[in-house]
């Protein structure tokens, strides 16, 4: 009876143990392979000098504000970013803000170059990063810096000449956000994907409420005078090629 107990006991330790070995590594496997339908693009200044930084796993941008910079996320790669930037001539002592789409670990990782900038993502956004939340399985998203400020959906933050609107976008994550900046771009991180010349939800693997994402694209849907949106993943496009204009 004793030697029973414990072959149970042992199956039930190894069982706690390997299940999220064997998980994370399925996740893992599954998420290279993913990835490998994205198509972030390389590091370069865009239309109206926004600037892509590309780490080859995703996009954030910037763009400038009298001498300082305004962040859009912030990447995943440290060291490749590192080298990005001085390429691109952008002082990471500079950046002085950055607005987080979204919390997952490679839109969030190399926050700890912009130490000087004040950090901002949405209300519902902050379940995710307080361990409310958890993202996948047991796993919970974190931010690598202590303070940040919440937005709630449609607050319009000023920075120098900078008008910058959040408009909530759940369904990737539950607090997803796009930036909306002078009515003119939209910054839209995992909100949706821009493949065969379509805009669709963004990878379903990944995407923690696809259905909802899906329903969320009427919410930057006929933005007036928008003219160019950019994603984490998929590169860029001109707004009027992809949405619906106002009236």
């Amino acid at each position: 009876m004793k030697k029973s107990r414990k072959r149970i006991l042992l199956t039930v330790l190894a069982f706690i143990v390997l299940t999220p070995v064997v998980f994370f590594t399925w996740f893992n496997l599954k998420a290279q392979s993913e990835g490998k339908t994205m198509n972030p693009s390389p590091s370069k200044i865009l239309v109206d000098s926004v600037i892509c930084i590309g780490d080859g796993m995703v996009n954030f941008y910037l763009i400038k504000e009298n001498e300082k910079f305004i962040a859009f996320d912030a990447g995943n790669d440290i060291e490749k970013i590192q080298n990005e930037l001085k390429d691109l001539n952008v002082n990471c002592q500079k950046v002085e803000a950055v607005f987080l789409t979204h919390s997952d670990q490679d839109h969030v990782a190399a926050l700890k170059l912009f130490d000087k900038a004040k950090v901002y993502l949405s209300k519902e956004e902050e379940t995710m990063v307080n361990g409310s939340k958890t993202r996948i399985f047991i796993f919970h998203n974190k931010l690598p810096v202590k303070e940040y400020s919440t937005l709630n959906n449609r607050e319009v933050i000023k920075i120098g000449n900078a008008q910058i609107e959040g408009i909530l976008v759940p369904g990737h994550t539950p607090g997803s956000m796009c930036y909306m900046v002078n009515n003119r771009w939209l910054f839209s991180g995992d909100a949706f994907s821009l493949r065969n010349d379509k805009i669709e939800a963004s990878n379903d693997f990944f995407n923690m409420d696809t259905k909802q994402s899906l329903k969320s694209l009427k919410n930057i849907n006929g933005l007036r005078n928008v003219q160019y949106f950019f994603t984490g993943h998929y590169g860029n496009g001109e707004y009027f090629r992809y949405f619906k204009t106002g009236d």
